[in-house]
């Protein structure tokens, strides 16, 4: 994939309007607070995964008294036409399209458009629950393995069921129907997870050893949420009973996790709140860069107020790392100022002032 050569959007926070042609590497958007600069970012995270990366409800990114947002992207690509990918989100309204056409789903933009975020909250893929890591685990999945959203939305209907029969208070016989076919998936996705843990592993290291300057030993351990040594039907058949007293599923690949050690020691004890945040954008890194060997694939990377928590020599090396990545980067600042001798790699700034959005030429 190739990189975003125009991005335009209305009706985002107090964005009414802007257009931007950014550059294929580093982009500076700075300005002050609650100035609309981290809604531009906002705004690609939207338009390439069909969520915000600062709130649950779309209706809130919605500029006060419009009904949606209209999010546009003109996507340069190697050796390959143009392709124009475009969004109208609101609390009612769901319009995607590609290249002229209408698509049924986000999944078919996210392919196209491949963005990660880095904002000041990355130390959550370390510090809070599963779900973030599961979701770190899938993003890189959905883009090396191409059967794997298939298989994860067969798996996820079939566990809806089972999960539904369970409450409902149906029968052995008839919940058991579900078991072959989850015990085969199962089975299917934690061969992906795991193979995917061992190519990102080492790849992890090497941005590891640059972001946090030192020799430290990386380990990533999977957990595949249930029981090891033993087969996911054969765990079903046997968890029936208790399950049925819970009410769902207690286990299975959608409880997968991962822990991360740092020498041996657990990150949340070993690392402080910045280095964790660095070791977050170490694993971010590595993925973007396992999806660019693997397939060619450029990402996109949204980083939030990198600034944020991390003092000069920090920013030197993440700086540094984001240019070496081959990503398009927008990076959000309140001044070009803050990223010291590191602004030299920037290749293209807008300011960003109560939501009117320039370029800094």
């Amino acid at each position: 994939m190739g990189v975003i050569e125009r991005f335009d959007l209305r009706n985002v926070r107090i964005i009414d309007s802007a257009s931007i042609q950014p550059s294929p590497r580093i982009n500076l958007i700075y300005g002050g607070n609650a100035s609309g600069k981290s809604s531009l970012l906002e705004a690609i995270h939207i338009l390439a995964l069909g969520r915000s990366f600062r709130t649950h409800q779309i209706s809130r990114v919605v500029s006060t008294g419009a009904t949606s947002m209209i999010l546009f992207a003109q996507l340069g690509r190697a050796r390959r036409k143009q392709l124009s990918v475009g969004a109208e989100r609101g609390e009612k309204i769901n319009r995607l399209r590609i290249g002229g056409r209408t698509v049924r789903t986000t999944a078919e933009l996210a392919r196209e458009l491949p963005v990660q975020i880095i904002s000041p909250e990355i130390h959550d893929l370390i510090e809070q629950g599963p779900v973030n890591r599961r979701r770190f685990l899938d993003w890189g999945l959905f883009h090396v393995e191409h059967g794997f959203m298939a298989i994860w939305k067969r798996f996820a209907k079939a566990l809806q069921q089972r999960n539904a029969g369970l409450r409902s208070g149906l029968p052995d016989a008839q919940i058991s129907v579900w078991h072959a076919e989850m015990g085969e998936l199962g089975q299917e996705l934690d061969r992906m997870r795991r193979g995917y843990i061992e190519r990102l592993l080492p790849l992890a290291q090497k941005h590891t050893d640059v972001l946090l300057g030192g020799a430290s030993r990386l380990k990533i351990r999977y957990m595949r949420g249930w029981r090891e040594r033993i087969d996911y039907t054969e765990y079903l058949s046997g968890s029936l009973e208790t399950d049925r007293q819970f009410g769902h599923t207690r286990q299975g690949p959608h409880r997968a996790d991962l822990e991360m050690f740092i020498d041996e020691m657990p990150v949340r004890d070993r690392l402080s709140r910045g280095e964790q945040k660095m070791l977050g954008t170490a694993m971010r890194l590595a993925q973007v860069e396992l999806l660019r060997t693997g397939s060619g694939l450029r990402s996109v990377l949204l980083v939030d107020d990198l600034a944020a928590e991390l003092d000069a020599e920090r920013r030197r090396r993440l700086v540094g790392a984001l240019d070496e990545s081959g990503c398009q980067v927008f990076v959000t600042a309140t001044d070009p100022g803050s990223l010291g001798e590191e602004s030299g790699r920037i290749e293209k700034m807008f300011h960003v002032e109560h939501g009117a959005l320039r370029e800094v030429v």
